[in-house]
């Protein structure tokens, strides 16, 4: 693990392995923006703009990838720092409406903006704009790309965000130390130490570990996607404060973690609804081993790809020792990128279609970061997202005692009704195993193995319910449907 340290090359810096997944799906679809959005706070209180536009220009300072261009060279794709230059963030003037309109028009402006792409080879991967509703009421958006940031870049930012505009507006300098790496200087390290021992054990390991892993799952889709699209369906709910309270005393009782059993139920949930017992879940994890990495923003989030044998019928008790015992060899061999392991896999690449997992499970535990300017009151402002970069995505967060899950599915493969039951069946899930962690996952709630949800099936729910008039009509609906 030694050898990361500041770039002493002269030149542009490498991308990493991350970067160049990124930067080759970007060329292949030129205006996608499925790897950007916005990140949008609303400031209430007299804002000194001077200030703001110092503390953006010292984050652009200080953190070298939101200022680099990835043009194409001989070798492949490079970095290229630009030099700082002043802050002057884009103003929107929407003070002339009411307070309906202008935050009717503040997030129309906003969805607009995320569906604007950057061209990598050119642009900064990074866009700030501040939009004005009143005079003491502003939103500030700032744009940016994956292939500079990622989830735990966000807290960065805002943590960052906060102490340099209390510092600017009272009349001070930065309050914050010059970082010890740049990203370039990760990215450099990273390409040199894949020969590296621990790198290639990890190797080893992983190729160990997905020999023979099924090439996808039997997931209950209603549509069969006839084109690449990365558009997503989203459903979601809150765990009560009952339940996370039970999972997580049951996890201690276990010695496992709230991410683990949080997993082992959803991994409880695939097997009812594809019928198989050998299941491959992407897992993110934040990449930053090292104490250099903690306070950088760039994109350092890895994968790990974990592989749960749920054969022979176990109690969620017996599938949460399995679901321990993968979960921590992953993150024993996690110094391999997850784009080197594609590369040695050499699974079927298709557009559109994630490769080696179809599945995504997300626990997002960050503690949530102040940015509380002094006589300002600021509050997140989402933008809501609409794309799926996976067949499924679940999205776990925690903030405090607070749990909140959301799905997002391919929305060219799944009905909204079918993300929605997807989302019930994980809830009741975790209120089934929480109550009692020997019941055997056969006997979820939910769709047989084998069966899933899929529109066949749920047609011959709503058949079973219905008079024989009422079938008659459905039928004949459905044939019309099928033959137009």
């Amino acid at each position: 693990m030694s050898g990361l340290h500041r770039r002493t090359a002269v030149g542009p810096a490498p991308l990493s392995f991350a970067q160049e997944r990124i930067w080759f799906l970007n060329q292949l679809e030129p205006g996608s923006t499925v790897y950007s959005g916005v990140r949008a706070t609303r400031w209430m209180g007299p804002l000194d703009r001077d200030a703001l536009e110092r503390s953006v220009g010292e984050l652009l300072r200080r953190h070298e990838i939101l200022r680099a261009r990835f043009p194409l060279r001989d070798a492949g794709p490079v970095q290229e720092i630009e030099p700082p230059t002043p802050c002057r963030l884009k103003l929107v003037d929407l003070s002339d409406r009411g307070p309906a309109e202008a935050m009717a028009e503040c997030r129309a402006w906003l969805r607009t903006e995320s569906r604007r792409p950057f061209e990598l080879t050119q642009d900064l991967p990074f866009r700030a704009a501040l939009l004005r509703l009143a005079q003491d009421d502003h939103v500030l958006a700032l744009t940016i790309h994956h292939i500079a940031f990622d989830r735990w870049s966000r807290s960065i930012v805002r943590r960052e965000l906060g102490l340099l505009y209390a510092a600017f507006a009272a009349g001070g300098p930065s309050p914050l130390a010059d970082l010890p790496v740049q990203y370039q200087d990760y990215a450099a390290w990273q390409q040199e130490r894949m020969e590296s021992e621990d790198v290639v054990r990890a190797l080893r390991y992983w190729r160990g570990r997905l020999q023979g892993a099924p090439a996808e799952l039997h997931l209950p889709i209603d549509h069969s996607q006839a084109t690449p699209t990365y558009l997503g369906r989203g459903a979601g709910f809150a765990l009560p404060h009952g339940l996370v309270e039970a999972l997580t005393l049951l996890g201690r009782r276990e010695r496992v973690t709230l991410f683990m059993t949080l997993l082992a139920a959803f991994k409880a949930l695939l097997a009812r609804v594809t019928g198989q017992a050998d299941l491959v879940v992407g897992v993110p994890i934040a990449g930053r081993t090292r104490m250099e990495l903690s306070g950088l923003v760039g994109c350092l989030t890895n994968t790990l790809v974990l592989r749960t044998d749920v054969s022979g019928d176990p109690t969620f008790r017996e599938l949460l020792g399995r679901v321990r015992r993968v979960a921590l060899d992953g993150y024993a061999h996690q110094e391999l990128p997850f784009e080197r392991l594609v590369r040695e896999l050499h699974p079927e690449r298709r557009l559109g279609r994630h490769p080696v997992f179809q599945v995504l499970f997300n626990y997002l535990d960050f503690p949530p970061e102040p940015l509380d300017p002094p006589g300002i009151r600021v509050e997140d402002l989402e933008v809501p997202s609409e794309t799926a970069l996976v067949d499924v995505g679940v999205d776990v967060r925690r903030a405090g005692q607070t749990l909140t899950c959301s799905f997002t599915c391919n929305a060219g493969l799944f009905d909204q009704s079918t993300v929605a039951r997807l989302a019930e069946q994980y809830l009741a899930s975790l209120e089934t195993f929480a109550a009692d962690p020997e019941r055997r996952i056969s006997t979820l709630p939910g769709s047989r193995p084998g069966q899933g949800s899929s529109h066949a099936d749920r047609l011959l729910e709503e058949l079973e319910q219905m008079t024989d008039e009422e079938a008659e009509r459905l039928l004949a609906a459905e044939l019309r449907s099928q033959t137009s």
